[in-house]
């Protein structure tokens, strides 16, 4: 099935959008969410920070 992408305003694959929580496709596709959070990532200290202390939580809890 094809999924309209609310951002691009382009039709994609189903596979190009994530799933919500509901398990509905998201309304962005994966490249416009990826692309916004790179953006947000490098203009907000306090997302960085964030992401950052996320993924350190993960590796210390997952590392072998």
């Amino acid at each position: 099935a094809m999924y309209y992408c609310t951002k691009c305003n382009d039709y994609k694959p189903e596979a190009a959008f994530s799933r919500r929580k509901d398990g509905k496709p998201s309304s962005w596709c994966k490249a416009c969410t990826a692309a916004r959070n790179r953006e947000r990532y490098h203009a907000d200290p306090e997302f960085r920070n964030d992401v950052i202390s996320r993924v350190t939580a993960w590796q210390k809890e997952n590392r072998k």
